[in-house]
């Protein structure tokens, strides 16, 4: 897995890049992504698993705190936003996000600067891995009494949150496991594209589409020979292409966490369902990387 991530880096590392510079802050040395650049500059970076956004000047630099007293919110950032901007533009509705900030560190430095021009936002590949599991009827096998068997997996998802950012590619390994009902076993590698049509803050719906897949499975079967009871083994791979299709949401838990539940294989363009209905549900943790 570190291999594959090594090397999808590498490919997307020229489409994908941000500025990052050292700066020392209150005695602390850090390394910041610049995001917007004027007479004002947004600089921000994720330390311990959260976001921290800061605002520089050509004399001072200080970070937009918001801190939490009584599970009540203080908002001092908006005080400091203020001061660094004389007050020109509206600071009390902004939002300690980076489109939030980002829009107002361009609304001022338009304000103050005739000649600045609103840069588009630079991109940075963001990774997330999901480990996950659930049960599955594997609608695209014969399953005459519809059993439905363990299936646990991993996911590993590449998207940008300023380009594209309701578009994703995954790539995952699952592996589910046999049973009584039904003694077939299957272990998967799928490539997949994510479609997020409700992609908010707090929680986000998306369509699930694997456009390739490399699966092995291992089934067996009984039968009676000349009064002699046979258990025969049929396993091997296949490389298909089945474009099936699946919904999911992520509900966030934390700055970098979110609880996952997913419906897969509800249906697919190139592989035809063997009469049940489709049960491939999941539920996961996913984290950002």
């Amino acid at each position: 897995m570190k291999i594959l991530l090594v090397i999808l880096s590498l490919i997307f590392l020229p489409l994908f890049t941000i500025a990052q510079e050292t700066y020392t802050i209150d005695g602390e040395t850090l390394k910041l992504n610049e995001d917007v650049k004027g007479e004002i500059t947004l600089l921000w970076n994720i330390i311990d698993g959260k976001y921290h956004f800061f605002i520089k000047s050509d004399v001072n630099t200080k970070e937009l705190k918001n801190t939490k007293i009584d599970n009540k919110y203080q908002e001092e950032y908006k005080a400091t936003l203020g001061s660094f901007t004389y007050y020109l533009v509206d600071y009390y509705n902004v939002n300690l996000t980076l489109p939030s900030l980002r829009e107002f560190f361009n609304n001022y430095n338009k304000k103050v600067d005739p000649n600045y021009i609103v840069e588009e936002p630079k991109s940075k590949l963001e990774t997330n891995l999901l480990l996950h599991g659930g049960i599955t009827n594997h609608p695209f096998v014969v399953n005459p009494e519809n059993a439905s068997n363990p299936i646990f997996g991993v996911e590993v998802e590449f998207y940008s949150k300023t380009k594209l950012p309701n578009h994703a590619l995954f790539f995952g390994i699952s592996h589910a496991l046999s049973s009584n009902k039904l003694d077939f076993s299957k272990t998967q590698l799928d490539l997949g594209y994510r479609y997020r049509f409700i992609n908010k803050e707090n929680f986000n719906i998306y369509t699930n589409l694997i456009v390739g897949s490399y699966s092995y499975s291992k089934e067996f079967t009984i039968y009676e020979e000349d009064e002699t009871i046979i258990e025969d083994e049929i396993s091997g791979g296949s490389l298909d292409a089945p474009f099936s299709i699946g919904i999911g949401a992520d509900i966030k838990l934390s700055e970098f966490s979110f609880l996952t539940l997913s419906y897969q294989e509800i249906f697919a363009i190139f592989l035809k369902n063997k009469d049940n209905f489709p049960t491939h549900f999941n539920i996961g943790y996913k984290i950002n990387l």
